[in-house]
């Protein structure tokens, strides 16, 4: 009997910021990614007008398209959702996941500053659909709630980006499954920066993840210079 084996490719999941292979940018031209699929929020939001789905969910459907293979999920802040979302659907295809700076707050709920950042950005994202706030008020309002600038709002790609901003669902109230991180051999990366990301990376390790801490990148630990390294060994691991 002839076995045939199911090709294995790394999918990068990007989060509300930049899209595609921009948003990895120490990972897109390294040796042992190659081959690897970035995914990109412009290939789901182009046109003006209603935005059909929200960004987890375009997310989560990119993903599910390849799951005729075996999958590497390699996945950015709220991006994070989309790929435990799919290890929930498609559990015999999703390999591995690998997490930075994970937005997962359903799984983190009652930690303090989970719960802080909770209570500063509900009122945010309460008004995504609210038509007497336009895009560049409304990413005004989230990033505000953030403690962050708000972005540029100058070129037609930036307030394409603002508008998508609006499709970023209440990452709390995701319906995430914990088994899922049981079940699905993860690894979780944070900055080391902030104790948001910090809590929800211990509720994540309590649930049976392996969880690093590569400082000095903020938000972005991808870009530390140890992160190619520990992701790939991580992926290589049986």
């Amino acid at each position: 009997m002839i076995v045939q084996s199911v090709p294995m490719v790394t999918i990068f999941v990007h989060g509300a910021g930049r899209g595609g292979a921009a948003a990895w940018s120490a990972q897109r031209d390294a040796p042992g990614f190659a081959g690897a699929v970035w995914l990109d929020w412009r290939e789901q939001v182009t046109t003006p007008g209603p935005l059909a789905a929200d960004f987890v969910d375009s997310q989560l459907e990119a993903i599910l398209a390849r799951a005729w293979t075996s999958l590497d999920v390699v996945a950015h802040s709220g991006g994070a959702l989309a790929a435990l979302l799919a290890a929930q659907r498609s559990p015999g295809r999703v390999r591995s996941l690998v997490l930075l700076e994970p937005a997962c707050f359903a799984l983190a709920r009652g930690r303090a500053a989970v719960e802080e950042h909770v209570s500063a950005m509900a009122p945010a994202l309460a008004r995504a659909g609210d038509p007497g706030v336009d895009d560049v008020e409304y990413a005004r309002r989230f990033f505000a709630a953030l403690g962050a600038p708000a972005p540029p709002a100058e070129t037609p790609e930036h307030l394409l980006a603002l508008r998508r901003l609006r499709t970023v669902p209440a990452p709390w109230a995701v319906d995430l499954d914990p088994t899922v991180v049981e079940q699905t051999p993860t690894l979780v990366i944070t900055g080391g920066w902030l104790p948001l990301y910090e809590e929800t990376a211990q509720a994540l390790a309590e649930l049976s993840a392996r969880h690093e801490v590569l400082t000095g990148h903020g938000h972005r630990p991808q870009d530390h210079p140890d992160a190619n390294a520990l992701i790939r060994a991580f992926q290589a691991a049986p």
